[in-house]
């Protein structure tokens, strides 16, 4: 045995095995027709091979012409299996061409068993023995070629005319790997077909120095493409493995699901828009009041369905088949005993190639409980004597009651969906009520209540007082707003504000009539110092010569008591005027000078002394200067007042201090019969007095005006006699430096 018979054995024995392998794999995977198509192509080169190497050996001009023509029949099944392979693996060339190439082929065939000895000789005349390459001896034939054989020549044309085609088509795409692997195998074809071309012809023509050898060129080719759909069976046997481990994980997963759903109490349902066929869970069933596990179809589903809710089931459906892939829908589901149960269906759906969608599943849960809150909440919002309002994570009012919609002047059901922004200035509102602020808030997390500035549905403002509190709803974080219209209460703020500032210009002005007296002494005093000033002054004029220095005296001591006198007009006019609170800082010991120099002339007729006990370096208060002399004024005229029928001494003593750092505090005492115990504190409402011509509202516009001082007026009596009357005031921050 030489090595030629020993290489053809090898070359048709690896033919075979790689044939073998994926016709194996083909009977597996019957609808991978190109395993099949390349395991006959293998069973042909190993079949070329073995017709070969037989005829190396073949001993007369008949039987080499016999094996010559198996060959070429075997050749004309290899041509068209490796066509319709390369075809399948690679879609891509034009078809047309291999149609031909198999054409031709067959025409080829035909002409191989009835136009001579065989398509590639018309006669063989003898075998000639040749002796090279270390073989002892094999023969070549001698003969005349076939014209016929042009016809395998086109077809071997088109069939190369195929292959280009396929490799132009696949370096057009974009795919990197398909077009390694149409160069590789597509290269290798050509490359066996090319030899096996030249091998022929050489041996046609006399020129073949060796023994036939188209097996040995198919060899590459078969071992190429063997490998790559190796490589294909490798990755197939890998993603079968891969998808053995992903069903188990899904199946893992089927049931981790099942135990969730089975503790959540959530049903699974599946609606086929194809046969219109429902199919539910155990738990879905139970849900819906369906079979389990068997095909139900749409109106049956629908026939539980409340009439109202009918509209937004069929309307789910409406919205799939327009593109909706996520949907959502509440309905209530009627019991045989009557009774309603709230059901809550959420999906998916699944959609053909085309577009159309094939199924909608999803879960079903029952919401009964969820709602039944919802509305009993809705009732206690509806109920409540102030405007409720329900805010959304999104900042979004969800329900507003019938009063929240008088206060803001709107439609019945018009606020639900609005912005709350909408309703209250942007600014104002709390950070719990920014949308997506809720989901970071505890429940029951408030923000203090607060008066607000509201915007009305008509475009005008509306007092309100306004409380935030997080709360729960459904597993979702929202905000109750409560809103009072104060509007009306405002009004009557300002109308008694109004009412006090009247009190108050009353009160001056009566209290002022009864000074008047006094203001009268308080004026004539500077005016007749002036006049005699004046006169003397003419006097020293009239001297020869002129007394100039008393007269520059005289004229000083004009100008003094004309400040003087203008001082108290102006102070007068003060009192007078009906002015706006001007609060400015001031010294609460020139309050009580300035006091003093308006009673001056009352307080000597009344033959009242006065003693001062002043704190020096009293820290600054704030407030109007006019009010609280006003204050001070009464206080001093109701402690004259009731030392009038004292037969003894009647004095009046002031002062002032610094009371524990944070306020100044200012008294008057007097040597009067006090105040009956009982009147401490009502001497201060209005109208109650304890005088007999009095009408009772000195005090209580005094203690008004100190409380609108932020401090406080009270009254108490001496260890002896007389009484106290107290005022306290704040005094003013140091400002930081």
């Amino acid at each position: 045995m030489n090595w030629v018979e020993i290489l053809f054995g090898i070359v048709c024995g690896a033919c075979i095995t790689v044939g073998l392998v994926h016709l194996f794999v083909w009977f597996h995977q019957r609808r991978q027709w190109s395993f099949l198509l390349f395991s006959l192509s293998a069973f042909s080169a190993a079949a070329i091979a073995l017709l070969e190497l037989l005829m190396v050996q073949a001993a007369s001009p008949q039987e080499y012409s016999q094996l010559l023509r198996l060959l070429l029949a075997f050749a004309a099944l290899f041509i068209p299996c490796m066509l319709g392979f390369l075809w399948l693996d690679l879609r891509a060339g034009w078809r047309s061409l291999a149609v031909i190439a198999v054409v031709l082929r067959l025409v080829s065939l035909a002409v191989n068993f009835f136009g001579g000895e065989n398509s590639s000789f018309q006669t063989i005349v003898e075998l000639r023995q040749v002796q090279a390459w270390g073989i002892d001896a094999f023969v070549l034939p001698v003969g005349v070629p076939n014209p016929m054989l042009m016809i395998g020549q086109a077809s071997i044309f088109f069939t190369m005319a195929f292959i280009a085609s396929i490799v132009w088509t696949v370096m057009r795409g974009t795919d990197a790997a398909k077009k390694r692997r149409a160069l590789v195998i597509c290269g290798s074809v050509s490359i066996a077909i090319l030899g096996s071309v030249v091998m022929m012809w050489l041996l046609v023509l006399g020129k073949l120095p060796i023994p036939l050898a188209v097996g040995l060129t198919l060899v590459p080719m078969i071992l190429v493409m063997g490998y790559i759909l190796g490589g294909d069976v490798v990755r197939a046997s890998i993603m079968a493995r891969q998808l053995q481990l992903s069903e188990q994980r899904l199946r893992a997963s089927e049931e981790r699901m099942q135990v969730a759903m089975s503790a959540a109490d959530v049903g699974a349902w599946t609606w086929n828009l194809d046969n219109d066929s429902f199919w539910f869970s155990d738990i879905g069933s139970r849900l819906s009041g369906q079979p389990a596990d068997s095909p139900v179809s749409s109106n049956a589903v629908v026939a539980q369905v409340h009439p109202e809710d009918r509209a937004a089931f069929w309307a789910v459906r409406d919205q799939a088949v327009r593109g909706k892939s996520v949907f959502s829908v509440e309905l209530r589901r009627m019991l045989p005993d009557g009774s309603l149960r709230w059901l809550t269906a959420r999906g998916r759906a699944e959609r053909q190639a085309e577009g159309m969608p094939l199924l909608l599943s999803g879960v079903l849960a029952d919401i009964t409980e969820r709602r039944q809150a919802e509305e009993r909440l809705k009732r206690i919002v509806e109920g409540a004597p102030v405007g409720m309002l329900v805010c959304g994570p999104d900042g979004r009012i969800v329900i507003a009651n019938h009063r929240a919609h008088q206060v803001f002047m709107h439609p019945t059901g018009a606020m639900t969906g609005l912005p709350l922004d909408q309703l209250l200035p942007t600014h104002a509102l709390p950070g719990i009520v920014a949308p997506g602020a809720a989901a970071r808030t505890e429940p029951g997390e408030a923000a203090p209540a607060h008066e607000l500035s509201g915007r009305r549905g008509d475009g005008t403002d509306v007092a309100v007082e306004v409380a935030f509190t997080a709360m729960q709803i459904n597993d979702a974080s929202h905000v109750l707003v409560s809103v009072a219209d104060v509007s009306a209460r405002k009004r009557m703020e300002l109308e008694h504000s109004q009412q006090r500032e009247e009190l108050a210009h009353l009160s001056r002005v009566s209290l002022l009539g009864e000074l008047s007296g006094s203001l009268a002494h308080e004026l004539n005093q500077p005016l007749t110092a002036v006049l005699s000033n004046a006169q003397a002054a003419l006097r020293f004029l009239s001297r020869q010569p002129p007394n100039l220095a008393e007269v520059r005296e005289s004229l000083t001591e004009i100008v003094e008591n004309d400040k003087r006198a203008s001082e108290v007009i102006r102070r007068l006019r003060a009192m007078l005027r009906k002015e706006p609170l001007d609060h400015l800082p001031l010294a609460a010991n020139d309050v009580v000078h300035d006091v003093l120099k308006l009673m001056h002339s009352d307080l000597i007729n009344r033959r009242v002394a006065v003693t001062l006990d002043l704190a020096g370096d009293l820290p600054v208060i704030k407030g109007d200067r006019v009010q609280l002399q006003q204050v001070l004024l009464n206080l001093v005229v109701n402690a004259c007042d009731a030392m009038r029928e004292t037969a003894g001494e009647r004095a009046i003593h002031l002062s002032s201090r610094l009371d524990a750092g944070t306020s100044v505090e200012l008294s008057v005492s007097d040597l009067g019969h006090g105040i009956p115990p009982g009147q401490l504190e009502r001497i201060f409402t209005p109208f109650v007095t304890t005088k007999s011509e009095g009408i009772g509202l000195g005090l209580a516009i005094c203690r008004t005006i100190v409380q609108a001082h932020r401090g406080k007026l009270w009254a108490s009596n001496n260890a002896g006699a007389g009484a106290w009357r107290w005022i306290r005031l704040p005094k003013v921050p140091a400002t930081p430096q």
